[in-house]
């Protein structure tokens, strides 16, 4: 009964979540490459376009801990870090926001760098269950995944397609009752970018 209940709620999901990291996508998560994305151009887009200035920080943040291989993910320090890249970009504006995010770190006494959790203890039926009550956190755990295989392997497009295929993926993957219990980070390595 259990199976067929995963089966039936996995197939939902396999519809919803890609078409709302999709729909997402469209509007927040612009085609760009962080490695030659202005800070000027990153500065507007705060100011300019909240929902795109978050997914790109949110993938940027995943993509810069992926270049590392930590998987600690924290909303407030993520926050943290996103202000200290736009104060480098405001001091040089010229400069890409990959060449600032890179040399820029937030306070490691800051209090919200402890807060988040670790991606690589997420597990699959976790991932399924969080797709199900809260769709815009499973899209933001997908963006932030995406930009840690991006940064894993020294990508640095950003695209709305690439976070469709990560999440039709993490659903396909944690579907198969043989991944169910697996750790969501490491069944997805190298298979979707």
């Amino acid at each position: 009964m259990r199976g067929l209940l995963l089966t039936v709620l996995s197939g939902a999901l396999l519809a919803a979540l890609p078409a709302a990291a999709a729909e997402d996508g469209a509007k927040g998560a612009p085609a760009v490459d962080v490695a030659t994305l202005a800070c000027r151009d990153f500065d507007a887009m705060a100011e300019a376009d909240a929902k795109a200035y978050a997914a790109v920080t949110v993938w940027l943040d995943g993509w810069l801990n992926g270049r590392v291989n930590e998987t600690g993910f924290g909303p407030q320090s993520r926050a943290a870090r996103a202000e200290a890249w736009r104060q480098a970009c405001r001091e040089t504006p010229d400069r890409p926001l990959l060449d600032a995010a890179l040399a820029t770190t937030a306070d490691p006494d800051d209090p919200a760098a402890g807060d988040g959790f670790d991606m690589a203890f997420l597990k699959c039926y976790q991932f399924i269950d969080l797709a199900e009550t809260d769709q815009p956190a499973a899209v933001t755990i997908v963006r932030w995944n995406d930009g840690w295989h991006a940064g894993a392997i020294g990508e640095t497009a950003f695209t709305a397609k690439d976070h469709e295929k990560m999440a039709d993926g993490f659903l396909d993957a944690c579907a198969n009752r043989k991944y169910h219990r697996r750790n969501l980070i490491r069944i997805m390595a190298g298979k979707y970018r």
